[in-house]
C-alpha cells in the first residue's frame, strides 16, 4: 500500500533526552543546552534544524524565531537515549507465547508476508539467520543509507519478538512468523534526534509499511513529533508505542499522543511490572519481563521492558491484519481492545488499558466489521475512447472490476491492492449505456452513457447565387445547420431524418459574399464549416440599342452591364462582339454584308448570365 508523503528537511536544534524504553532505564529533560532547533516554515510547511549560536541560550534563539513571520513553529529536538538491561538468561525461554496463546492463534495463521511492520530502533542485525528473506526496504536514517544499516541490539532482539522465523531450529520463534520487518535505523550511538524519528515515519509510510512499532519516548511532547503521527494514522498504518520504564504515572510520548496504542508491560504473573509506567493514556499491556529473542551476529538472549512488551501487540496486529487485509487500522486498534484479557479492575483501567494482548482470541473472534462503503468513480466516457478510467476511496486488496452493457460484456480486469484502474475496451456509440462493477459488497457499481464528441461531417451544400434566399444542402440527420457571414449568422433550419435540409436567409447576398455553414448535432458537436462562395446568377440587363446604317456598314451603340460582353447574331452566326466600358457603354460597326434581315443582340456577363435579346430588322 503505497502512501505519498511530502518531502521533509529538517533543522535541528536539541535540548532534552528521551529512551529507549528497556528496564532501569529513566527519561529526564535535560537542564543544559543540546544546540539544536526543529523549525517549520511558512506556507510549504517544510520543517529544518538550526544549530543554537554560540554564547546563546537555546530559549532565547527560539523566542528570536518565533518572531520571524515566516515560522509556523519552532521546538527543541529532543534526543532520545537508550538504557538496557539484560534479564535473567535461566527464565524460561519465550514463556509469553502461552500466556497471550500464540499457540493457539498459529493454528489460524503464522501471518502474511502481504502485512509490514516497520521497527524504528538503533536498527537490525539483517544477515541474521531468524530473518531471511523478510527484511523489505531497511533505511538508514542517520546514515541516509539504504544499503547499509546499523546492526542494533535493542531493534535486532525487538524483531525477532514480532518476527523471528518459525521451526529453522534455531533460537525461539516471533509472534508473527511470516510478515516482513522493515527496519529503520534513527539512532546515533546512544542518542535519536526527535527529527530522525519523523523522517522514519514518513519513510514508513511512503514505503508501505502497515504498522509501526515504536520502542521508544519520553516526557517531552513534541507538536512536529505529534504531526507525524497523526499522518501516519490518516495514512492507514497502526502505530504501536511503549509507555516507558520509570515505573511512574506519568505521561509518555509518544504513546501518549492520540491514535497510537499505548502498552504496559506484565510479569510473568500476568501483574503489571513493576517498572512500567501506567496511566489514562496505556490501552494494552503485554508482557515484557524476561523476553526472549534475537542479538546481532545469529545470538539470543533476555531483555525485559515495555520495549519488549510493544513488539508482541505489533506481532498480534499483524496476525490479525494477516487474515483480516480490508479491514482499517482503527477496526484493528478496536479488535486488539475488544478481545483482550481483562486484568485489574473491571473494563479500561490506568495499569492495563483495556487489558493484556490476547491473541487466541484476537484471530479466533473476527466480528462481522461493517465495511466502510467505497466511492467507485469513473471517468466520463466519450464515443472515441478506448479506455474506461476508474478509481475507489479505498484501495481494492483483491478484486475484479467488469464493463458490459445491456447486451454484453464488455472488459474485465483484476485489481490488487490498487485504488485506480485503465480498462480497454471496444469504441461504443453514444449513448450506449455502460455499466461498471467490481465484485466487493460495499461498492456500488456505476452507469453512465457514452458521450458524444464526435463532430458531424462537414455539410454538403449546392451553390448560392446572388439571386435567392435559400441555402440547400445535407448534413447529420437531426443536426441543426446554420449559414453565417462573418460572425453574422443569416439563418438556421434542421436536417431532416433523411439528413437534407434547406436554409432561408432573410435577404439575398452580393456575389462574391463567403458563406460558412455549419453542422451541430444534439451533442453540441459542431462539424467543420463548408465555404463557399456567393455566385453571380444575375443576367444583364437587355442591351439598348441605336442603328446608324450606310450602304455598307451598321455602326450600333448602346448599353448593357459594366464589363459584359455585347453579341451580335446575323445570318445565324456571330458576327461580331464588344465589350462594355465601365459606365457599360459599346459601339460596333459590322459590314452590312454580313447581315441579313434580322440582326440580334445579347449582353453575356463575366458569370456567363446572358440578357434577353434584342431584335433587329431590316
Amino acid at each position: 500500500m503505497y502512501k505519498f508523503v511530502n518531502r521533509l528537511l529538517f533543522f535541528i536544534l536539541v535540548v532534552s533526552f528521551l529512551s529507549i524504553l528497556q528496564s532501569g532505564s529513566e527519561v529526564y529533560a535535560e537542564e543544559t543546552d543540546i544546540g539544536q532547533v526543529i523549525v517549520k516554515y511558512k506556507p510549504d510547511e517544510e520543517m529544518v534544524t538550526l544549530d543554537v549560536p554560540a554564547k546563546k541560550s537555546t530559549a532565547n534563539f527560539i523566542a528570536e524565531l518565533e518572531e520571524q513571520p515566516n515560522v509556523e513553529a519552532v521546538e527543541p529536538n529532543y534526543v532520545i537515549t537508550r538504557s538496557a538491561t539484560a534479564s535473567d538468561p535461566y527464565y524460561t525461554r519465550q514463556w509469553y507465547h502461552q500466556v497471550v496463546g500464540i499457540e493457539d492463534a498459529w493454528d489460524v495463521t503464522t501471518g502474511s508476508s502481504e502485512v509490514v511492520v516497520a521497527i524504528l530502533d538503533d536498527g537490525l542485525d539483517i544477515n541474521h539467520q531468524e530473518f531471511k528473506n523478510r527484511i523489505i526496504a531497511p533505511y538508514d536514517v542517520v546514515l541516509d543509507s539504504k544499503l547499509e544499516i546499523t546492526a542494533g541490539e535493542h531493534g535486532t532482539h525487538i524483531a525477532g519478538i514480532i518476527a523471528g522465523s518459525i521451526n529453522n531450529d534455531y533460537g525461539g520463534a516471533g509472534i508473527a512468523p511470516n510478515v516482513k520487518i522493515m527496519p529503520i535505523n534513527v539512532f546515533d550511538g546512544e542518542n535519536a534526534r526527535h527529527s530522525d524519528v519523523i523522517t522514519a515515519i514518513d519513510y514508513a509510510i511512503k514505503q508501505g509499511a502497515d504498522i509501526i512499532n515504536l520502542s521508544l519516548g519520553g516526557t517531552d511532547p513534541s507538536a512536529l513529533f505529534n504531526e507525524a503521527i497523526q499522518r501516519a494514522h490518516k495514512a492507514g498504518l497502526l502505530i504501536i508505542a511503549a509507555s516507558g520504564n520509570d515505573g511512574k504515572n506519568i505521561y509518555d510520548y509518544p504513546a501518549s499522543y492520540d491514535h497510537v496504542i499505548g502498552v504496559s508491560a506484565t510479569d510473568r504473573s500476568d501483574k503489571i511490572a513493576r517498572y512500567s509506567n501506567y496511566g489514562s493514556t496505556i490501552d494494552l499491556a503485554a508482557p515484557g519481563t524476561s523476553i526472549y529473542s534475537t542479538l546481532p551476529y545469529n545470538t539470543y538472549g533476555y531483555m525485559t521492558g515495555t520495549s519488549m512488551a510493544t513488539p508482541i501487540v505489533a506481532g498480534v496486529a499483524a496476525l490479525v491484519w494477516s487474515i483480516n487485509p480490508s479491514l482499517t487500522n482503527e477496526q484493528i486498534e478496536q479488535q486488539l481492545y475488544r478481545t483482550s484479557f481483562d486484568l485489574g479492575v473491571e473494563g479500561k483501567d490506568r495499569y492495563y488499558g483495556y487489558g493484556r494482548i490476547d491473541a487466541k482470541k484476537a484471530v479466533a473472534v473476527i466480528p462481522a466489521v461493517e465495511q466502510k462503503q467505497v466511492i467507485l468513480t469513473i471517468d466520463e466516457i466519450v464515443d472515441s475512447a478506448t479506455i474506461v478510467k476508474g478509481r475507489v476511496s479505498t484501495s481494492i486488496v483483491d478484486g475484479r472490476v467488469t464493463i458490459y452493457t445491456d447486451q454484453e460484456i464488455l472488459a474485465t480486469a483484476n485489481l490488487v491492492n490498487q485504488n485506480t484502474f485503465a480498462v480497454k475496451i471496444p469504441k461504443q456509440r453514444a449513448g450506449t449505456v455502460l455499466h461498471i462493477e467490481i465484485d466487493q459488497p460495499n461498492v456500488e457499481p456505476v452507469t453512465l452513457t457514452v458521450i458524444d464528441q464526435t463532430s458531424p461531417a462537414r455539410p454538403a451544400v449546392k451553390g448560392v447565387g446572388d439571386d435567392t434566399t435559400k441555402v440547400i444542402g445535407t448534413a447529420e440527420a437531426g443536426s441543426t445547420v446554420r449559414v453565417k457571414s462573418g460572425i453574422k449568422q443569416l439563418g438556421a433550419a434542421k436536417a431532416n431524418s433523411a439528413g437534407k435540409f434547406t436554409i432561408t436567409m432573410k435577404t439575398k447576398q452580393k456575389v462574391g459574399t463567403l458563406l460558412k455553414i455549419t453542422a451541430t448535432d444534439k451533442a453540441g458537436n459542431v462539424s467543420v464549416a463548408k465555404t463557399i462562395k456567393v455566385i453571380d446568377q444575375t443576367p444583364p440587363v437587355k442591351p439598348t440599342v441605336l442603328i446608324k446604317a450606310t450602304s455598307k456598314t451598321i455602326t450600333v451603340t448602346g448599353k448593357s452591364e459594366a464589363y459584359s460582353t455585347v453579341y451580335f447574331r446575323g445570318k445565324g452566326k456571330i458576327i461580331g462582339t464588344q465589350q462594355t466600358n465601365a459606365k457599360g457603354s459599346y459601339m460596333i460597326k459590322i459590314s452590312r454584308q454580313k447581315i441579313a434581315k434580322i440582326l440580334r443582340i445579347y449582353a453575356q456577363d463575366r458569370a456567363n448570365n446572358q440578357s434577353e435579346r434584342v431584335t433587329v430588322t431590316f
